[in-house]
């Protein structure tokens, strides 16, 4: 069967790693989850975490509530083929799913490329959406219950395709990034999003093509305590990564720089953060 697309979470109290992925083994996508130890042997065998009928794709996960549960989000077809959001928590200790799912969107367009973050107190979703016609990002937050808070914010508002986001908690706020082609190729924008749900400031764009010399998406995004940091690909003939540093506002403070530089195809960076130095 095919494997793909896995997600990781580290548990520094228990030195567990956690990695969700989707998997055909049943003969239709679902989401897998695997617990492991310090060094990378299993623990325990692969647990199905969906409960779809049809397709569950694309998870995306993260260590949540006192590093005791883990939030893992996809898309789901089980409501029709455009596909929506959907949310489950996860036992920590037995990597089993607690309580149902829960359905985050609710509309007629797909919702897709959902990445999840904790902030401490609770999750929050963004993703791209095709509501308004065309691709634009949302959120969500979502308690430690499992329980929605609130509507789903629409973050962009251009008639450009806006996707791939990627999200991270600073301690005060939501950092998100996403690839966007409202500039002539595509480049990596960078928005905050209140405790509350509210966007704060404008989109600041933090990549320039130049007018057109190739595509920046796939972001991915971290934060270390201090800064932000951002990986995402290049596409310009040979496609690369590239990364840089910026403020908790957005602001760029080193970079971007050429991570990779070979003529082979690089591409789906993640990023995270290390020690600081």
């Amino acid at each position: 069967a095919i494997s793909d697309l896995p997600s990781l979470a580290w548990q520094p109290s228990g030195l567990t790693y956690f990695v969700a992925w989707e998997d055909d083994r049943p003969g239709a996508f679902q989401i897998y989850l695997v617990r492991l130890n310090a060094v990378g042997a299993k623990i325990g065998a692969d647990t199905a975490i969906s409960a779809s009928a049809t397709s569950a794709r694309d998870p995306s996960l993260v260590l949540g509530d006192a590093e005791r549960e883990l939030g893992v989000a996809w898309t789901d077809t089980r409501n029709g083929a455009n596909g929506e959001i959907y949310l489950a928590r996860i036992d920590a200790a037995t990597a089993t799913r607690i309580g149902a799912e829960l359905r985050v969107t609710t509309d007629a367009g797909v919702s897709d490329s959902a990445a999840i973050g904790w902030s401490g107190t609770e999750y929050g979703l963004v993703w791209r959406d095709l509501r308004d016609g065309n691709a634009e990002i949302y959120f969500a937050r979502v308690s430690a219950l499992g329980v929605k808070i609130g509507a789903d914010v629409r973050l962009t508002n251009d008639t450009s395709v806006s996707q791939m986001p990627a999200i991270v908690w600073t301690g005060a706020e939501w950092a998100i990034v996403w690839s966007d082609l409202r500039t002539t190729s595509g480049d990596i924008y960078f928005t905050r999003v209140s405790a509350v749900g509210v966007e704060v400031g404008a989109d600041v764009q933090l990549t320039s093509t130049g007018g057109g010399t190739g595509l920046e998406d796939q972001p991915s995004i971290a934060w270390n305590g201090c800064t932000i940091g951002v990986a995402w690909r290049h596409a310009a003939g040979a496609n690369n990564v590239r990364a840089l540093i910026a403020s908790a506002t957005g602001t760029i403070l080193g970079g971007p720089y050429a991570v990779s530089a070979t003529a082979d195809v690089e591409r789906e960076p993640s990023i995270a953060a290390g020690p600081l130095r």
